[in-house]
């Protein structure tokens, strides 16, 4: 294999954060039909509670595991993330931004660490996200660390990603992550009666 051949294949090498195993369905599929070898990472220490992290984690390795997909992890626990966040950590919209960041940053270090030289993220498939953001965030971040952030908008493959998670059995989950979204879908849950719920 030639020198330049060698370099043109690390150069489609790409970390791919990856939020849960239902997330990584599409931006997986996409991103091989591109021609990208993925990488697929977990650092999530915004889920709550520890037990949820936990089983999100497992179902992704051993979703990764069954399909032979390169799969890292940083199991930070959840003290980082709170520290991380401090006062920030509030019951408002600018959380998530923080929350973004955080994670996109420790992607894209991780990224330089392995030397990879691009990454991107499974959030981007979510229709509760805000791809705009994320992409502003990802590629503020990558121009600060010195890699490639590639920016896309995963969203058309969600409804596909929901019925193939649904198909393959895989465990899903019904809050975004963070306590005040698992709050949030509690006091909806008991607004509609639904106490039993609540904890499940």
């Amino acid at each position: 294999m030639r020198k330049e051949d060698i370099g043109v294949m690390e150069d489609k090498r790409i970390l791919l954060h990856t939020c849960c195993a239902p997330c990584l369905l599409y931006p997986y599929r996409r991103l091989v039909d591109m021609g990208y070898d993925v990488v697929s990472y977990w650092y999530n220490p915004n889920i709550y509670p520890v037990m949820e992290r936990v089983i999100r984690f497992r179902e992704l390795e051993r979703y990764c595991s069954d399909k032979g997909i390169e799969f890292v992890y940083d199991a930070s626990p959840s003290s980082d993330f709170f520290s991380i966040m401090g006062d920030r950590l509030v019951d408002s919209p600018s959380r998530c931004s923080l929350c973004w960041a955080i994670r996109l940053e420790n992607t894209a270090k991780k990224a330089h660490e392995l030397g990879i030289k691009n990454f991107t993220t499974t959030l981007l498939v979510s229709r509760y996200q805000d791809p705009q953001e994320i992409n502003r965030l990802g590629k503020d971040i990558a121009r600060d660390v010195g890699i490639s952030y590639l920016a896309f908008d995963f969203r058309d493959g969600f409804d596909w990603a929901h019925q193939e998670a649904k198909r393959l059995g895989m465990y899903r989950q019904r809050w975004c992550g963070c306590i005040y979204s698992f709050s949030a879908r509690a006091r909806a849950l008991f607004r509609r009666g639904k106490y039993e719920k609540i904890w499940i």
